[in-house]
């Protein structure tokens, strides 16, 4: 009997929040909703969800106010649309809709996406061998750079692979110096830096 009544008080209260949305039989729904959410690394999403036919002009205007994108779409229904700011420098866009209702905007900003640094061991090998090992499920491309006791550059590799990695170095052939410097850099800055 317990669990009846508050079953039945469960279905009163449910049933009376749905006919508080209700209106002439349907559900409120807004009228329209805009959004720009980010899609990927540099990659926005329009989202336009409205009643009936879409007829939209957007524009996209940089930091300083200069139109860099104009469409006009004419959609039977809601949309979606993806934008890749790749190209684009980095900073705050605006996004402007212009229908019949009016005009919206809608501000994002484009910034470089942000990996976390990655964890580097150098071992100096018996053999003249130099292991570098940079770990990281995501990482940004990485330069290894060589340098004599003197501070001359002697050997640089760029690494763009984007997961981590082990590299060797044959010493023998690149170097001949008692004492070297091994940087590792990343993003412009050393992440790592040794000397064997």
């Amino acid at each position: 009997m317990k669990h009846l009544l508050k079953f039945m008080m469960v279905g009163i209260v449910l049933t009376a929040s749905l006919t508080g949305f209700a209106r002439d039989g349907k559900y409120d729904v807004p009228q329209k909703v805009v959004k720009v959410i980010p899609a990927g690394e540099s990659r926005y999403e329009l989202i336009y969800f409205k009643e009936g036919p879409c007829q939209v002009k957007i524009n996209i205007y940089n930091a300083e106010g200069k139109k860099i994108i104009s469409e006009q779409l004419n959609k039977q229904r809601s949309f979606k649309r993806i934008y890749d700011f790749k190209e684009l420098s980095f900073g705050q866009y605006q996004f402007e809709l212009i229908d019949k209702d009016g005009v919206l905007s809608k501000t994002i900003f484009y910034s470089a996406p942000v990996f976390p640094s990655a964890e580097v061991f150098i071992t100096k090998k018996d053999n003249e061998m130099l292991e570098v090992v940079v770990k990281g499920e995501k990482i940004e491309p990485v330069k290894v750079m060589i340098y004599d006791h003197s501070h001359k550059l002697i050997h640089e590799d760029y690494i763009s692979r984007t997961k981590g990695f082990v590299k060797m170095y044959d010493l023998s052939r690149i170097a001949h110096s008692e004492q070297l410097i091994i940087e590792v850099v990343q993003a412009n800055r050393i992440i790592k830096k040794t000397s064997i």
